[in-house]
This record gives C-alpha cells, sequence and structure tokens, in this order.
C-alpha cells in the first residue's frame, strides 16, 4: 500500500471519529424539532402515556379512533424508546442519531464485502453521510435513519450470501415505507432464488412476510 493511499485512509478515519462525536452532540437543538417528527412520535405517546395508539394531529380521518395512517415498524421503535428513555428531546433523538451512525459501518462492511479496497470503501461511506439530503435528516427522529440501517444490512447481507438474513431484512423494510417496497420485494425474491436474480417459486421464505403481515 503506498503511502499517500495509508495517509488518506487515517485521515478518513479520523474524520468520522470526529463526526460520530460531533454528531450526538447538541441533539435537542440542532435541527430545530420538525413537524415530521412530532406525528411521527404522536401516536406511540398516545400508546405509552395517554389513551392507545391513536393521534389526533394525523389529517387521516378516524386516527382519533385507531392509528393506521402509516406503516408500523417506526412507531414500535418509538413507543420502545419512550419505555426506555426520558421523554425529552436529546434521548429521542440520539437511538435515531446511533441508527445513522449504524448505517454508515455497515455499508463501509458492505462495501468491503462487495470487493471494494478499504480507501474506496471508506470514500463510499464519506459520499454517503455527506450527502445533503442524508445530512438533513441524520439526526432527526424521522424514518429515514431507520431505513438507512435496514436498507445497509441488507446489502451486507446480500453481498454475504446469507440468504435467510436477506429474507428476513427485505420483509422488515415492507413494514417501513412505501418508497422501500421496490428494492425489498426484489431482494426478497432474489433471496428466494438459487441461480436466477428473482424466483418467484414458492419458497419457505415466503412465511416471514405472511407471518408478519397476519401479525
Amino acid at each position: 500500500m503506498k503511502k499517500a493511499e495509508q495517509y488518506a485512509i487515517w485521515g478518513l478515519a479520523l474524520y468520522f471519529v470526529l463526526f460520530a462525536v460531533l454528531h450526538l452532540l447538541n441533539l435537542d437543538r440542532i435541527p430545530l424539532v420538525w413537524f415530521d417528527e412530532v406525528m411521527g412520535l404522536d401516536p406511540a405517546v398516545n400508546k405509552v402515556f395517554k389513551d392507545g395508539f391513536v393521534s389526533r394531529i394525523w389529517p387521516q380521518d378516524g386516527t382519533e379512533q385507531r392509528f393506521m395512517a402509516y406503516l408500523p415498524i417506526r412507531f414500535l421503535f418509538h413507543m420502545f424508546h419512550l419505555t426506555v428513555l426520558p421523554f425529552e428531546v436529546f434521548w429521542q433523538r440520539l437511538p435515531w442519531a446511533i441508527y445513522f451512525l449504524t448505517a454508515a459501518l455497515l455499508l463501509y462492511r458492505s462495501a468491503k464485502t462487495a470487493g471494494l479496497k478499504v480507501l474506496w470503501a471508506l470514500i463510499v461511506v464519506f459520499l454517503f453521510i455527506n450527502d445533503k439530503a442524508v445530512f438533513e435528516v441524520a439526526r432527526s427522529m424521522r424514518v429515514d435513519p431507520l431505513s438507512m440501517m435496514f436498507l445497509a444490512a441488507l446489502g451486507l447481507a446480500y453481498y454475504k450470501k446469507a440468504k435467510w438474513l436477506q429474507a428476513l431484512l427485505a420483509a422488515f423494510l415492507i413494514f417501513i415505507h412505501p418508497n422501500l417496497w421496490v428494492i425489498s420485494l426484489l431482494l426478497f425474491l432474489n433471496a428466494c432464488s438459487t441461480n436466477r436474480i428473482v424466483s418467484v417459486k414458492p419458497h419457505v421464505f415466503w412465511i416471514i412476510p405472511i407471518v408478519a403481515i397476519l401479525a
């Protein structure tokens, strides 16, 4: 390995350490609490502290009787956080900030497993965490940090050819956000295949999403 490459690797590694530390500072102030965060937290707050899984601030009819306006995984995580952590902005944002950092780490592992050298894998992560759209949501309680973490984990399972884990994560993503349905379906069908890109033949992995939907 050339010295210039070594210096670049150590420089990027130091940058990521500083980024991770600074990423966790002033979570209660920056960014200002978004309306998206309030809407996402409201049904979980009502479930944990008040009168059931309902919301009176969502515009959909019927949410004040039973909340069914959004996919459930995000709210399950919110409810867990509210149960074990103080009900304060910093503490409720902290897990989501950690999910984002975990996504970056899993992305690095995915890039390495895919065959990239250390330097190029670090560059991929550098570009990811500094993307404007990604950085804007990385410290919030929006669904994005959670989606990023599970997408990165799914990518790692794909490159490691861990078919059962790939099927499980792909099915899990279906319950996070509709924008993930296409990639979730393709990677789930890929996990059900042996020598083809996707397979629509019945497979034992189909039990995973069926059980999740019925639950």
